[in-house]
């Protein structure tokens, strides 16, 4: 899971632009869309005079600005003047541990989203996505360098965007595509449930707590990232955010029974996983009370062979079985029947 940086944040006014994340290597981006329809533009910017030229440039349709990389503060400077973003708003954008969250603030929309990944060593971690809304303009902000977006900049350029082009349709996608790619982690998590599974059932039951573990983190990490958009949809859904128009709040009902859906995948999932755990810790205790079985069992052999021992070791001279020829097999023979008589006894009682 990702580093946090809280800390840094302790004894700051508010307000203060603080990134807490860890991408500090990437390079701050600013793609600027434009697009109506039957036309697309795009355009990169390179510098803060740059993005300043850009803005006083008017557009007739709607407004794509993409940032990618917090390490040029300057750009949240002139992004938060030309679209009056509280201060509040901003340190929120730059603290990426945010909870998920919708809210309206001074006719803006602001939106914060965690992308969920997991690596190639099962490992995961979640990217926070902060989306802005103004009008018929999107700005949407995001610390790490992979453009997972691009996928909805090119469905916009071939004009396969709906809701006569308009800003708010990026906003749902955005919305929607993370959402898509929880199935896609909760698949991912189902199959190592599935393998555990398997394991309980094969001849080389698990041995090791450690997988059922870091599944039991990895669903706990994914639980606190995933029900606050259930909020989202929510507030959504019961029309309580005024800035999605009639055409895209349609597409965000269907959204909002999507992450009802996850949410029951990924309940489903955790209980799974805990009812493995209890499996495992019974699996456990059971093979030790094997273990504890065999060894009384063993032990309870040898006790009066042990005692019989005793006796003649104790090499009294009046012993008439030490003087005759028949004392030593006598004594062997004994022992022996008395350790077959227990062990038929025990067989008997089936306690092995």
């Amino acid at each position: 899971m990702n580093q946090r940086k809280h800390t840094l944040k302790v004894g700051k006014p508010p307000g203060s632009l603080l990134y807490t994340g860890i991408n500090t290597d990437v390079k701050s981006t600013i793609i600027l869309i434009d697009f109506e329809e039957g036309k697309f533009s795009k355009h990169e910017i390179t510098s803060p005079e740059e993005l300043k030229l850009m803005l006083k440039k008017k557009h007739t349709g709607a407004r794509w600005i993409r940032m990618i990389g917090f390490t040029e503060t300057k750009y949240f400077t002139i992004l938060a003047e030309y679209f009056k973003i509280h201060e509040l708003t901003v340190e929120d954008i730059l603290n990426v541990y945010q909870r998920p969250k919708i809210e309206e603030i001074g006719g803006l929309l602001f939106a914060e989203i965690d992308r969920l990944l997991i690596n190639g060593k099962k490992n995961s971690s979640s990217n926070q996505i902060s989306l802005l809304l103004s009008d018929n303009c999107l700005v949407t902000f995001q610390d790490f360098e992979e453009d997972f977006l691009k996928i909805i900049e090119q469905r916009i350029e071939q004009g396969k965007i709906f809701a006569d082009s308009n800003a708010d349709a990026i906003f749902y996608a955005v919305f929607d595509l993370v959402i898509d790619e929880y199935y896609i982690v909760l698949e991912q998590i189902n199959d190592e449930v599935e393998d555990i599974e398997e394991m309980f059932f094969s001849d080389k039951p698990v041995s090791d707590l450690k997988p059922l573990q870091h599944l039991r983190n990895e669903l706990r990490h994914f639980r606190q990232s995933i029900w606050p958009v259930r909020d989202i949809m929510n507030k959504i859904h019961k029309k309580e955010i005024s800035q999605i128009s009639e055409g895209v709040l349609i597409y965000f009902n269907d959204t909002h029974d999507h992450i009802n859906q996850v949410i029951e995948i990924l309940e489903n999932l955790r209980e799974s996983t805990l009812s493995l755990i209890d499996v495992y810790m019974s699996f456990t205790s059971n093979r030790l009370n094997d273990i504890m079985k065999v060894l009384t069992v063993i032990s309870t052999i040898f006790m009066p062979l042990t005692f019989i021992a005793g006796i003649y070791g104790m090499n009294f001279h009046n012993m008439p079985e030490i003087s005759k020829w028949w004392g030593y097999p006598a004594t062997l023979l004994l022992m022996l029947s008395v350790a077959l008589g227990f062990v038929y006894y025990f067989k008997k009682k089936k306690w092995f």
